[in-house]
């Protein structure tokens, strides 16, 4: 049975009043989590992750989650507007020898070559309002190789063995997480036409494995032009890309109770899940459920 709305208002007030009590402990004791270095020897895997100042105790968490679970982890952090000495400080000390920060003259460089402002204006217009589209244009434009990327609220509680499969796997497929409920810049039906493929149903980009040299920047910019065209000033572009991209690819949905997107309070306080991603409004209720001291101390550092 459906919610009334005043029991949904009264919740979402209750989870937004517990969340900003709750907030600043939370921050604290992310901070204080023990230094997780990395193994001296044996393989690594680079993780891509977009960054500002305003997110830090989200990339601390995704990331110092990840290596939690898998030793051979390591992080490419690229700036999203200010990284500031604070920063990349606090996760040079719970990560060490473990994070390379791209530099930002580096990256601005790299996209003004590979996508100049004449020939993409509308991929460039919203990448310089839209954050999220750092994560496909900042991470992959004018870059070469398969660059595995996550979205910044990703919580890892045990080893992602199908993900891990997946990206070892031969034939290569894309992996992604299953979102909660449809959610694009447009109707499902409008990203198939503009495709000319199946486009995955619910799909979520917190997790994104593209191979960069193949990305068909003409076409991204097309489609971001009609997209423009049937909804002005649309939603969720960077996440509607990223599914169309998809749609032309061989891909891997992973399991939707184990790679849990919008997970609910229970699951916050007592997690059973790989991982959780936390879009959107569920933020806030991790604020106001997670117990960092009691969960992720001993869990993160001892199994």
């Amino acid at each position: 049975m459906a919610n009334h709305p005043s029991q949904i208002l009264f919740r979402n007030l209750y989870y937004g009043l517990r969340a900003r009590c709750r907030r600043r402990a939370v921050a604290a004791a992310i901070h204080d989590l023990p230094p997780l270095a990395k193994p001296a020897a044996g393989p690594c895997r680079t993780f891509a992750m977009v960054l500002g100042d305003g997110f830090l105790e989200w990339g601390i968490l995704c990331a110092y989650s990840l290596a939690r679970v898998v030793d051979e982890a390591e992080f490419e952090i690229t700036p999203d507007g200010g990284l500031g000495h604070a920063t990349r400080a606090a996760l040079g000390r719970l990560l060490p020898g473990r994070c390379r920060f791209v530099d930002p003259g580096d990256v601005a460089g790299r996209v003004e070559s590979a996508l100049p402002r004449a020939r993409f204006p509308r991929l460039r217009a919203s990448r310089d309002v839209q954050i999220h589209l750092a994560k496909l244009v900042d991470v992959y434009a004018g870059r070469a190789g398969r660059i595995v990327a996550l979205d910044a609220d990703l919580v890892f509680y045990r080893r992602p063995g199908e993900l891990l499969g997946v990206l070892d796997g031969k034939p290569k497929a894309e992996p992604y997480l299953i979102e909660r409920r449809e959610s694009y810049a447009v109707f499902h039906g409008e990203l198939e036409r503009l495709s000319g493929h199946p486009v995955p149903r619910r799909y979520n980009s917190g997790i994104t494995a593209f191979h960069a040299g193949t990305i068909d920047w003409e076409r991204v910019e097309r489609w971001l032009q009609a997209i423009w065209l049937l909804r002005p000033k649309p939603p969720l572009e960077h996440q509607t890309l990223c599914a169309l991209l998809a749609s032309e690819l061989p891909r891997h949905a992973l399991a939707a109770e184990a790679y849990l997107c919008r997970p609910n309070a229970r699951e916050i306080a007592q997690p059973q899940a790989v991982l959780h991603h936390y879009n959107g409004e569920y933020k806030a209720r991790f604020h106001a459920f997670a117990n960092i001291p009691r969960a992720f101390p001993k869990a993160l550092t001892h199994g």
